[in-house]
């Protein structure tokens, strides 16, 4: 490494890592990444499983077009302790070249030769693995191999592709001590790759090289593109708008004549069936492209939209597709992290049973899946063998071994991201029945999500627009109503209050007025009992102001059979009996003083109200405690069991205020129910009357 102050860090980092804490420096973020791939598929610093295969092709295309390459670049080295390889698609070397004995010597008993397959789910962290694994050029030096037995090494790598379709056709890779270790190492291999990718290009036929300049001088000339269908043709033929067709060498058969005509504007090209197939496939995904332009965000609203995005690419693009959300985003606020998951709120597919996450579900993804890793990246992830992907794998090993069995075979993970803020990702998956995904198509799968991901931030933003909106207006109507609910009681308040008041006033002044015909003790009872009533109504009014949110360190646990036959035992004079019907063992958490109180008034209710007698009963339903008091009086119509909640409320004038109460106890009982998040209701009793039920929160024992 570069000194060592790094080495130290990178080793703390891996300790860190092993160790199962957190790694916020020391190590790079790509080499970090691959650490977890490759801990999660069983690879660990002394556990390797680098195999021989003897199955390798040393003597194909591939290999013919890159010997001249590996010939220039061991010439370039020459006198250099580097060794050059070549590595097919799978990471296994196929050639390695050095023309220093000693540094051959090394790389032999480390295991580093032709037949040796170095991805990493065999390998670990190295270059050949991970520039695989990442799909682009890759520089891992020393104490960044995850295996011991590499870590003596250095590596620079960069994958090859096929020129025409995008596929990686092997990789070239530099290696030497870690000591000869050079960060040029990188920018060299990368050139030989491009080196041998035209070597590939110039094996083409003549045919198919002047299709594909024929397509560059189109894009450089800002003209359309049109490609004939007919897989029959074997010319290559040009018609510029307002000049003459051009034609290569190439002969066409005669029952095939090459077009000679254009309409104005359009490039015409004939091609072989290849080439005129990429060309088809481009000319379809421009078409899938415009379409989603159109039919992605008709709506303001986020989870049609991402259903539109999902209806778009099945099955043009892909066979599943499941697209997840923050919930954040759903209810119309910013993003929060990976850590909280993403909620799958669109999914479609060409069959059922895919057993994919359906919509609804809850998906937290490891860290070391495609999800995540393009989360973490902001990039789109290719997956092209998922069976064979332990770190996709070991997400759910059961169901995904059914996903694999369903014939899901490639996957594209892309992340959705809008304004610099990941809204969520979406996957794309294929099957077994069409070819898997391909580089060229993360490019297609971005532009696609792209385009959601601006449809839905916009539809986040209305919503959570319109949910503040919806706030203001509730907040306004409810600060109306409490408004008039206080004028309301402020009226009914005063009535209340100047009626004991009036009566007093009027006994009062008849005995100034009359003295001699004044009945003192009688006069003194009547002032007093009307003083009673004021103190009574003022202490009820005083307790409704007071009562709110209960603290939690004010709760107490209390046992509601307990507290039964604790207030009906000590009611004195109660002109019916009461009968009780007691669940042992129901708790509740609760002031218990507020609770005697709510008690103590449905009893004092169903006393002036029953006709022969009260029960009161405790049990538990619905995972609540409920305590009931049943009377058998002339019931509540259904009509007015809200409002005999509301304070100073009387059903029937008949009943005069001498029999008791004043007009607050129901009102206060509900208020104390939904303080201690409970419920107070009124309902029919099993015979006839009135029953008043009170539900708390069960209370564990």
């Amino acid at each position: 490494m570069a000194g060592g102050a790094d080495v130290a860090a990178l080793t703390a980092a891996l300790e860190r890592f092993l160790a199962g804490e957190p790694v916020e420096s020391g190590v790079r973020q790509r080499v970090l990444t691959s650490w977890q791939r490759c801990l999660h598929m069983g690879i660990t610093p002394d556990h390797v499983s680098i195999a021989f295969h003897p199955d390798i092709d040393t003597d194909s295309r591939f290999v013919h077009a890159a010997a001249p390459v590996l010939d220039q670049l061991e010439c370039q080295l020459s006198g250099i302790t580097v060794a050059v390889a070549l590595a097919d698609e799978r990471a296994r070397i196929l050639r390695c070249r050095t023309r220093e004995p000693a540094l051959r010597r090394w790389l032999d008993r480390l295991a580093f030769q032709p037949g040796l397959g170095f991805a990493e789910e065999a390998g670990g962290t190295n270059a050949l693995g991970t520039a695989l694994a990442d799909r682009r050029p890759a520089l891992i030096r020393g104490r960044e191999h995850l295996a011991d037995s590499l870590r003596m090494l250095a590596g620079a790598s960069a994958p090859i592709r096929d020129p025409i379709s995008g596929r990686i056709h092997g990789i070239l890779d530099l290696t030497c001590p870690d000591r000869y270790a050079d960060p040029a190492m990188l920018a060299l291999v990368t050139t030989a790759a491009r080196n041998i990718e035209q070597r590939l290009l110039e094996q083409s036929s003549v045919r198919a090289r002047a299709f594909l300049d024929t397509r560059r001088r189109a894009r450089e000339a800002g003209i359309k593109l049109v490609v004939d269908r007919s897989a029959s043709r074997h010319v290559t033929s040009v018609s510029w708008p307002g000049h003459r067709s051009e034609s290569t060498a190439v002969t066409p058969p005669p029952a095939e004549p090459a077009p000679t005509t254009a309409t104005e504007g359009w490039l015409l090209a004939v091609s072989e069936p290849s080439i005129g197939r990429l060309a088809l496939q481009a000319r379809e995904r421009l078409t899938l492209l415009c379409d989603a332009g159109s039919r992605i965000g008709t709506t303001l609203d986020v989870t049609q939209t991402a259903k539109e995005l999902a209806e778009v690419a099945v099955p043009r693009f892909a066979d599943y597709v499941g697209v997840d959300l923050s919930d954040r985003v759903l209810r119309g606020e910013e993003p929060g992290t990976i850590n909280t998951g993403h909620r799958r709120v669109a999914f479609m597919g060409v069959t059922e049973g895919s057993c994919l996450h359906p919509v609804g579900s809850l998906i937290h993804p490891l860290p070391y899946t495609p999800q995540a890793r393009s989360v973490a990246t902001g990039q789109p992830v290719l997956e092209p063998a998922l069976p064979t992907n332990l770190g996709w794998m070991a997400q759910d090993p059961e169901r995904l071994r059914r996903v694999c069995d369903h014939g899901i075979r490639s996957l594209v993970a892309v992340p959705m991201r809008a304004r610099g803020s990941t809204l969520g990702v979406v996957s794309f998956y294929r099957s077994e029945a069409r070819d898997a995904f391909e580089e060229d198509d993360l490019s297609l799968a971005e532009e696609l999500v792209n385009r959601a991901a601006v449809c839905v931030d916009n539809a986040r933003r209305y919503t959570h627009e319109h949910a503040i909106s919806a706030e203001l207006e509730q907040a306004t109507t409810s600060l109306r109503q409490s408004l008039d609910r206080q004028r309301r009681f402020t009226t009914d308040a005063s009535h209340e209050l100047r009626t004991p008041l009036a009566g007093l006033r009027a006994q009062l002044e008849e005995a100034q007025l009359h003295p001699g015909e004044t009945d003192l003790p009688d006069l003194l009872q009547h002032a007093l009992s009307d003083v009673d009533r004021l103190q009574d109504i003022l202490t009820d009014l005083l307790l409704l102001a007071r009562i709110g949110a209960v603290p939690p360190t004010a709760l107490e646990h209390i046992d509601l059979v307990g507290l039964a036959e604790t207030e009906t035992s000590r009611r004195i004079g109660d002109p019916h009996p009461t009968r009780l019907d007691l669940t042992p063992g129901v708790l509740t958490k609760a002031v218990p003083t507020q609770i005697y109180r709510v008690l103590s008034n449905l009893l004092d209710n169903a006393q002036r109200h029953a006709a022969h007698g009260v029960v009161v009963g405790v049990r538990r339903t619905g995972g609540m405690a409920e305590l009931s008091v049943t009377d058998d009086g002339p019931g509540v119509p259904a009509a007015e069991r809200e409002r005999i909640f509301q304070p100073f409320t009387r059903l029937d004038t008949a009943r005069s205020r001498d029999r008791g109460g004043t007009g607050l106890g129901l009102a206060i009982a509900r208020d104390i129910a939904r303080a201690h998040h409970g419920t107070l209701h009124v309902e029919d009793a099993p015979q006839n009357g009135a029953r008043f039920i009170l539900r708390l929160p069960l209370a564990d024992p």
